[in-house]
């Protein structure tokens, strides 16, 4: 579609070319019209349009003399001229590179929508191989092939212009090799035709998988536009995406730079979660400490079986971490616990039920940010060590009653009474056991899983009356109640608290 100035004085044709089906029919998405020179060139300035039509005997400023000061001011605008039969008009009409020249007389206006749907047509194509050949040098000249030539970025991208990148929420590269199952990519297609559907959006890049560059003109809200392209993808594709606002009204050669020197911004989304707005004036390079990291005492603690202090242990471990949002640190770590999980991985460590501890579970959503690798971590401690106790000499029942537990804590029947009747026991024998093997009761046990996984909730931002939903309870003020005895703080105290401290730490 392109827009169309007509500088004619003919007013059957300025009427017919104002109608709502002579616009779709040509093809057209505007029509200014203006009667004299003056009015015309005042109308061009405004709208810019693509195409300007022009009778040769305007008042005020003849055609021709418009036309020159329009290919001085935009020297690609397509220009038609409605004039006499004369050689020389018709050579001057030549001499400006003109779609065409049509003596007035003779057009009618039949024809004259036929002529307009071919031109529109032609530039429409025009338009898009230019814009094609544009993103070709900007993807190659981003993945650093070659650099791009300042003629061609002058002609076809003079405008200073704001810069994002769109990048679908995925495991970290550094895990590929430790987690078989990648997040599936979206189809670059779908998302570069649903990306294309914002007007403001004047050049689109796919630069890798998962990872899109975005130019859109300064004149919109960075932020709202932001919002709208992540929610729009994932509405209609199901996954997520977050943005990287890196600059604003900056001329190519800059956005370069600047996406060159926010390589790390990439890597802070996995601390940030997922489906994230992060503008590059907001967050400074972490400083990477590379300092030595110890897994001795988690190792011992999970060849002990200690459940408690092997979650200590891996608290401890990634505080730092999370406290100075070092990725770089953050990889390493996992990488290594990973190693250590390995040792157990496809092995049977419960002796009666001949169960196998498996290390993947193929959901590498787990992956997308650091709190849910974190927590994936933390599970797969809880996990490891039910089976091991077997091994260990725990009892079958108490192993049962546990996983039990963990399994269906949001169920909020749940009783220590089903838990018993399940595995085939009296509740005061299973509250012995419990006491003899964990040195607490199941329905202590049940609360100690269901106000863990409340905290990690709270930490999340979740609401307390959704939270409360979540572990089983049907009464927040209960489940306030419950929290502020096993934490002594209330649910909204704590995350308060959380706050607090996640602010301290960035700044």
């Amino acid at each position: 579609m392109i827009s169309v100035l007509l500088g004619v004085k003919t007013k059957k044709m300025t009427e017919e070319c104002q109608k709502t089906d002579f616009l779709k029919s040509a093809s057209v998405e505007m029509i200014k019209t203006a009667d004299d020179g003056k009015a015309a060139w005042e109308l061009f300035l405004k709208y810019r349009p693509e195409l300007v039509v022009l009778e040769t005997d305007l008042s005020g400023l003849d055609g021709f003399t418009l036309a020159k000061k329009i290919r001085k001011e935009a020297p690609k605008t397509a220009l038609i001229f409605l004039g006499q039969k004369s050689y020389e008009e018709a050579k001057e009409a030549l001499d400006l590179h003109a779609e065409g020249y049509y003596i007035k007389e003779e057009l009618a206006l039949g024809e004259w929508k036929g002529i307009l749907q071919r031109t529109a047509k032609k530039l429409d194509l025009q338009k898009f191989l230019e814009k094609c050949m544009l993103q070709c040098q900007i993807s190659n000249y981003f993945l650093g092939k070659y650099g791009l030539d300042q003629e061609i970025l002058k002609e076809m991208f003079p405008k200073r212009m704001d810069f994002m990148v769109l990048e679908q929420d995925h495991m970290p590269s550094e895990f590929e090799e430790i987690m078989p199952v990648r997040e599936e990519a979206a189809n670059p297609k779908k998302v570069m035709e649903i990306i294309r559907r914002d007007a403001d959006i004047s050049y689109l890049v796919y630069l890798a998988p998962y990872r899109y560059l975005c130019f859109y003109e300064g004149n919109v809200d960075s932020n709202q536009k932001a919002y709208e392209l992540k929610e729009n993808l994932h509405k209609e594709l199901g996954k997520s995406f977050s943005s990287f606002l890196l600059c604003r009204m900056t001329k190519m050669d800059m956005c370069y730079e600047n996406y060159q020197k926010m390589e790390w911004l990439f890597e802070q989304r996995y601390f940030e979660g997922e489906g994230v707005v992060m503008d590059s004036l907001f967050y400074e390079k972490p400083k990477n400490e590379n300092r030595e990291i110890s897994l001795e005492n988690f190792r011992i603690s999970l060849e002990e079986g200690c459940l408690d202090t092997c979650l200590k242990e891996l608290s401890d471990l990634f505080l730092p971490v999370l406290k100075n949002s070092d990725f770089r640190s953050f990889t390493s770590l996992v990488r290594e616990i990973m190693t250590i999980f390995l040792k157990y991985d496809n092995k049977v460590l419960n002796i009666h039920d001949k169960e196998v501890f498996t290390l993947h579970d193929g959901d590498s959503q787990e992956f997308l940010t650091v709190k849910e690798t974190i927590r994936w971590l933390r599970n797969k401690c809880r996990e490891l060590l039910a089976y091991k106790k077997e091994e260990m000499g725990c009892s079958q029942y108490i192993n049962q009653a546990v996983r039990q537990i963990i399994v269906e804590y949001k169920k909020p029947d749940l009783s220590v009474e089903d838990i018993a009747q399940s595995i085939g026991i009296r509740v005061n024998r299973m509250n012995e056991m419990f006491k003899e093997e964990l040195g607490e009761t199941a329905g202590y046990f049940l609360t100690k899983v269901r106000m863990e996984k409340a905290r990690q909730l709270l930490e999340d931002g979740v609401r307390v009356g959704e939270v409360s939903n979540q572990i089983g309870y049907y009464s927040p003020s209960y489940f306030s109640k419950v929290f502020k005895k096993t934490y002594s703080l209330s649910p909204k105290e704590y995350q308060k608290q959380i706050e607090v401290e996640k602010f301290a730490a960035k700044n």
